[in-house]
């Protein structure tokens, strides 16, 4: 096969060949709803997270585990149709858009298999930043899932962007600013309690709405191997992934996670990862092993790529007090100095903390959360075991040496349609994820050392933002106005430059599809 050239006449090529398959299965479906459940696992991004969410602090029982995701689409059916719904009037518009979107079809438990054929279209129209001057941001993505017997399933999602020359950590192929790979692709093996998965999928540990400290969804899909164990009280995770590699140094992570559910109304999860590498290193058997700490080969195995391993661990909770109340929170640990004996023990510590709450309040739904993050946290100065994957974070999407306060709420206002208002304030600090790791502390006869928080010149930005959502039926999906204000001041850890503004964006999330039975 001949290589694929880079310019306009292949972007062409390729935007129009997405767009006629696009166009074909949306054809083929003759507009009905994308069958959830036949695409087994739910990707992170979906809108079906945040109802569930909403639904489990309106429950005040922590029937899913709301800090290891993502979810299959059964266990969310089996979730909105089988709990009791005190005051269910409230909850009416949510439960009615998830059974609609994961209900199971009757003829689907008797025959062995199905294929399926989905169409995601998520656009935006307007200006969706004040500092964005293309109007037009079009995502779509077509994704493939077979099913056998229930238990064994293969996926595979693909995603056009027509705006990835706007995001300078992209790694890929560039085409006249668009890119198209796939999201997904993965083969997954399930049991009762047990899940197997090899593949390009999301994996979200963490209670929190903005993001996860110690692995998030915001760096694309990994390649992995993983597991999960689930029982009713104890929950275990292990992922194995290749990760991109940085010169000729390849990288690896490996990462797993123990989540324990103590009297019904509370989760307590323990993280722990480690991402290490070398010139031409193959994976390390020992940092593999799914029960054994990852410190341990680090520090007591003298193996080629150990000593310059990146360890991170992070325990987290989320409790119910009530129904209608949750809390939550989050710890990660990078790198804290114990002994002061040599200058270099003099390093502030590396680590992170994130407190949020959710509640009901007459019939509104409102969350808030503040993260912090310090200076140096999930970097090295082995700049390879940097925590990234193709350039992005693998933790918190905002980077190290920053502190944010968020907030968001909703309040539907019929059967269909929600309002929802969005406001945030950022702190960034200098020492932002692609600043190489600094030593100002290693002096000869310095004897103490610190720094502010956040460092250097900060960028402050605050925004406030509405959104009007109207869902349409049987789960197809929804159409969306933002309307807000920015404000950015040091824009670019850069003094006395400032940048704000309105900006709007108009949005169309549609899903159809067909599933065959054989």
């Amino acid at each position: 096969m001949g290589s694929l050239q880079q310019g306009r006449g292949s972007t062409q090529v390729l935007a129009f060949g997405f767009n006629m398959l696009a166009f074909c299965l949306l054809f083929s479906a003759l507009f009905l709803p994308a069958d959830g459940y036949a695409q087994k696992m739910i990707p992170t991004y979906h809108w079906v997270y945040g109802y569930v969410t909403e639904l489990l602090v309106a429950q005040g029982d922590s029937a899913l585990n709301a800090s290891d995701r993502p979810w299959s689409a059964c266990a969310v059916e089996q979730f909105v149709s089988g709990a009791f719904w005190p005051g269910k009037g409230t909850y009416t518009p949510r439960l009615r858009h998830l059974k609609s979107y994961v209900s199971v079809p009757p003829r689907s438990l008797d025959l062995p298999a199905s294929l399926s054929l989905a169409v995601t279209s998520s656009d935006f129209v307007g200006a969706d930043s004040p500092t964005v001057s293309k109007s037009v941001w079009y995502r779509q993505r077509a994704t493939v899932a077979f099913s056998w017997s229930r238990g064994l399933h293969a996926v595979t999602t693909v995603l056009l962007d027509n705006r990835v020359d706007e995001n300078p950590s992209y790694v890929g192929k560039r085409q006249s600013g668009h890119g198209c790979y796939a999201e997904e692709a993965y083969v997954l093996y399930r049991l009762p309690s047990l899940q197997l998965l090899f593949g390009r999928a999301f994996q979200l540990w963490g209670p929190a709405s903005s993001g996860s400290l110690i692995l998030s969804d915001f760096a694309r899909p990994l390649d992995q191997i993983s597991v999960r164990f689930e029982h009713k009280w104890l929950w275990f995770s292990h992922v194995s992934a290749f990760l991109d590699a940085i010169g000729d140094k390849q990288r690896y992570l490996s990462a797993h996670r123990l989540d324990l559910r103590l009297r019904r109304r509370l989760w307590i999860g323990l993280s722990e990862a480690v991402l290490y590498g070398g010139e031409h290193l193959p994976p390390l058997p020992a940092f593999h092993i799914p029960v054994l700490p990852l410190f341990d080969p680090a520090a007591n195995d003298r193996i080629p790529g150990a000593g310059d391993a990146n360890i991170l661990g992070s325990i987290d909770f989320s409790c119910y007090p009530k129904p209608g109340l949750q809390a939550y929170g989050q710890i990660l640990v990078d790198d804290v100095q114990v002994e002061r004996e040599y200058p270099g023990d003099l390093e502030p510590p590396e680590w992170g903390w994130l407190l949020g709450c959710r509640a009901f309040i007459w019939h509104a739904f409102v969350e808030a959360e503040y993260a912090s993050i310090t200076n140096r946290t999930y970097k090295t100065a082995a700049g390879f075991t940097r925590y990234t994957h193709r350039n992005d974070p693998l933790g918190y999407y905002r980077g190290s040496d920053m502190d944010q306060l968020w907030f968001r709420g909703n309040y539907w206002l019929g059967s269909s349609l929600r309002f929802q208002v969005h406001a945030l304030y950022l702190r960034q600090g200098e020492g932002r994820m692609d600043k190489p790791f600094d030593t100002p502390w290693n002096v000869s006869g310095l004897k103490h050392y610190s720094e502010p928080f956040p460092t250097g010149v900060v960028e402050r930005t605050g925004r406030v933002q509405g959104e009007v959502r109207w869902h349409f039926p049987a789960g197809m999906g929804f159409a969306e106005i933002t309307f807000g204000y920015e404000s950015v001041a040091n824009a670019g850890n850069n003094a006395h430059r400032h940048t704000k503004g309105w900006y709007y964006s108009v949005r169309l999330w549609l899903e159809v599809g067909r599933t065959w039975y054989f």
